[in-house]
C-alpha cells in the first residue's frame, strides 16, 4: 500500500509540471498554495524530544469554482531528492499543519535516511492539492526546505542482572550487553536458566533499572524502590537471543536451537 501510494503521488508530482491543454488552466494562474514551516533552521535536542520543535502548515489552493473540492496530501524527505525516500503520504483539509518532534526528526534523518548523527541536513517538505471534481485539473503543489541539525547520542551501557544470569542477582556481576545505537537500541547472546532477568545501567547500582512492563514485550524504567520490580521470565533454561530498543520501550527475546 505505501508504494502504491508513493507511485500514485510521484505520478501526481511529475504531471502537475506537464503542459495541459485544459482551457480553464490557461486562464487560472493557480499559485496561491504555500506551504510555510514554523522556523528555517532547528537544532534538536536529546531532551524532550518528544516536545513539538518545527511544524509545517498551508493555506488553501486556488479556487476552481464550486465544483471542486481538495484534499491535501503531504510529505517529507532529504532535499533534493525527488522525494524517493519520502514519508507515507498523509491526507489532510485546508489550512491544517502537521508537527515532528525532535524524536521523530531524529529517526528520519538518522535511521530512516542514513544521515550522519550531529550533522546538518536540509529537508523538503512538500503539499499537493488534489483536485475533485467534473474534469481532470493537476494539482497544485507547494515545497519548503528546512535546515536541521541532529545531535549524537550519548552511549548508555546496560547490563543484564537476575536469577536467570549466570551472575544472578549479583549487581557486581552482571554481564554487558551489546549498544547497538547509543543509548537506544541493544542486543545480547547467551546462556539463560530458569528465573528472571532486568537491565541496569550501572555494575553494582539497582536503580536506575528497565524492567518488565504491561507484558514480555514492554519496558519500563524503574528510578524508586517503591516502584514494581518485575523480571523478565525464563521457564526453560538454554541460549537466548535478546534484543532491547530503549527508543521504543520493547524487548523480544527467544531461545535458540542448539546445534547438535
Amino acid at each position: 500500500m505505501k508504494t502504491i501510494y508513493h507511485i500514485l503521488f510521484s505520478l501526481l508530482f511529475v504531471l502537475a509540471f506537464v503542459g495541459c491543454d485544459d482551457d480553464d488552466d490557461k486562464v487560472i494562474e493557480r499559485n496561491q498554495l504555500k506551504l510555510t514551516a514554523s522556523a528555517q533552521s532547528v537544532t534538536l535536542t536529546p531532551d524532550a524530544t518528544d516536545d513539538e520543535i518545527i511544524s509545517f502548515s498551508w493555506n488553501e489552493a486556488t479556487s476552481l469554482g464550486a465544483d471542486y473540492t481538495f484534499s491535501y496530501l503531504f510529505q517529507i524527505d532529504i532535499a533534493d531528492n525527488n522525494f524517493q525516500s519520502a514519508t507515507d503520504v498523509r491526507t489532510f483539509g485546508p489550512n491544517e499543519s502537521i508537527s515532528y518532534s525532535s524524536a521523530e526528526l531524529y529517526d528520519l534523518i538518522v535511521e530512516k535516511w542514513g544521515k550522519t548523527a550531529g550533522e546538518a541536513v536540509y529537508v523538503e517538505a512538500r503539499v499537493a492539492a488534489k483536485v475533485e471534481g467534473p474534469k481532470f485539473k493537476y494539482p497544485e503543489i507547494a515545497t519548503t526546505k528546512v535546515q536541521i541539525t541532529t545531535y549524537k547520542p550519548t552511549s548508555q551501557p546496560l547490563y543484564i542482572t537476575g536469577t536467570a544470569t549466570t551472575g544472578g542477582t549479583d549487581l557486581n556481576a552482571a554481564e554487558k550487553i551489546t549498544e547497538l545505537s547509543n543509548g537506544r537500541l541493544y542486543n545480547w547472546r547467551g546462556q539463560l536458566k530458569q528465573g528472571g532477568f532486568k537491565f541496569i545501567t550501572t555494575l553494582g547500582q539497582a536503580l536506575p533499572s528497565y524492567n518488565k512492563g504491561a507484558d514480555n514485550s514492554s519496558v519500563v524504567k524503574r528510578t524508586s524502590e517503591t516502584e514494581a520490580d518485575d523480571l523478565f521470565q525464563i521457564n526453560e533454561a538454554g541460549l537466548y537471543y535478546i534484543y532491547l530498543s530503549l527508543k521504543d520501550m520493547t524487548i523480544s527475546y527467544k531461545k535458540l536451537l542448539s546445534c547438535r
